[in-house]
Formats: C-alpha cells, structure tokens, sequence
C-alpha cells in the first residue's frame, strides 16, 4: 500500500456517494491494520473551499472530501485503481487547512 493510492469503495451503502477511497497514510505506517483514508465523490456547488481539492480518477473529476476522511480497516479497500501523488501537495495542504485553519 502506498501513499495517495486510490481504492475502490465496495461499501453498497456507501459507493454511489463516495466510489473511491483515497490513501493519505505514509507507508512508514504500514504495519497498522488501519488506513487513514479520504472518501472521494462528485464535484458539487456546495464543495467547501481549500477543504475539497478537485481530483481524476480513471478521467472522472471527483473531490477529495478532506473533513470526512476516516480510518478503515485494510480489509474492506477494494481494488487499488489509481495513484494521485501528483495531487500530494494540494491534498496535504488542505488537511493542514483542516487542522489549523489557515
């Protein structure tokens, strides 16, 4: 598992709102059975500003929706579809406005 890889969501509840996931935990820490991951969606008016960077997926816009992100166990990602370490800067950046607000 590597940093800023991009899961599929098989969750049925869930999927249609969010189909991916979005890695954002260092590889140092891949001995947890955990993953902190950001659930990625539509683009929408509403996307909060500085909090929701615009991201492609297999060509599909969708938005990084940083104050949902959450730790999932590694067994429930589904397939690994996509790297966005090319976006690494705008995503950390807007989890670092998440915590300190500027």
């Amino acid at each position: 598992m590597a940093q800023f890889d991009v899961y599929e969501n098989l969750d049925a509840l869930s999927a249609d709102e969010y189909p991916y996931w979005l890695d954002i935990q260092h590889a140092f820490h891949d001995t947890l059975q955990t993953r902190l991951v950001v659930p990625l969606s539509i683009p929408c008016a509403t996307a909060m500003q500085g909090l929701e960077p615009l991201v492609s997926v297999d060509g599909v816009q969708l938005r990084a929706v940083i104050p949902e992100m959450v730790a999932l166990p590694i067994t429930i990602l589904g397939k690994r579809v996509d790297n966005l370490s090319s976006k690494s800067s705008e995503i950390i950046d807007a989890v670092d406005f998440l915590i300190t607000g500027f």
